[in-house]
């Protein structure tokens, strides 16, 4: 791929993103009034379309090139498989990290606070969004588009900036918890470390299936607890009948 799509592909999913936001943010301001931006509907209404907008304008942008990653998929079963074991690794190292940010007392940071309000109050959408438009719009501004380029002029200098800044597009500086966000974010610099190799390793589709593979099953993970708790309420609230 050319130097230009690359470069393209970063910037549609870092600034386009953006701009396409404040498109979303200022459409629904005026169909809905300010305050509605500031509710969950309001806020996940703004997201899922602004993914749903930034995927079909990535696609366009890969017009000539959708056809090669779709046989590349076809014909790369083995880094399909490695993509899929990748994407476990990732999902229990992040368990694991997860799991020692609870030791510490802390807890989600506000992305992932964000997306669970989200899925809980648009199930379909958010598999969809999160677990699918989402991971293969990253891999194609972060992966296809960001390191490429970078490592056409050095190898580990892509590896390094690329993980930092996947890590920091989910850090929230406006935080009211900014050290709580600071604990979280080797997480995601990790998870991008991971991904940047899976795609130098094997290739775009084993990128992308380890990343959708993630987020799948964080959004599962949301969904089968909140059914979870809502089985347990009811099953009690019949008890006390």
């Amino acid at each position: 791929m050319s130097n230009l799509k690359e470069i393209a592909l970063f910037l549609l999913g870092t600034i386009g993103l953006i701009l396409i936001q404040l498109i979303a943010i200022g459409i629904t301001t005026l169909a809905c009034g300010k305050d509605f931006l500031t509710t969950t509907k309001g806020n996940a209404i703004v997201i899922i379309s602004t993914y749903c907008i930034l995927f079909s304008l990535m696609i366009l942008v890969l017009f000539k090139d959708n056809i090669k990653i779709l046989l590349d998929f076809k014909n790369s079963k083995l880094n399909l498989l490695w993509g899929f074991l990748m994407g476990i690794g990732i999902i229990i190292i992040s368990f694991l990290y997860n799991f020692l940010v609870s030791l510490a007392g802390k807890g989600s940071n506000d992305n992932q606070e964000n997306i669970v309000s989200i899925v809980n109050l648009y199930p379909v959408a958010a598999v969809l969004v999160f677990g699918i438009l989402g991971p293969i719009c990253e891999e194609f501004t972060y992966r296809l588009g960001f390191f490429s380029v970078l490592k056409k002029v050095n190898k580990y200098l892509a590896y390094v900036v690329v993980a930092v800044f996947f890590g920091f597009i989910h850090f929230n500086a406006s935080s009211e918890d900014l050290i709580n966000e600071l604990i979280n974010l080797p997480n995601y610099i990790i998870a991008g470390v991971a991904l940047c190799f899976t795609y130098d390793m094997f290739g775009l589709p084993a990128s992308i299936t380890a990343h959708v593979l993630n987020n799948l099953v964080g959004v599962i993970q949301i969904l089968l607890l909140k059914l979870l708790w809502w089985t347990t309420k009811n099953y009690f609230y019949q008890i006390l009948l």
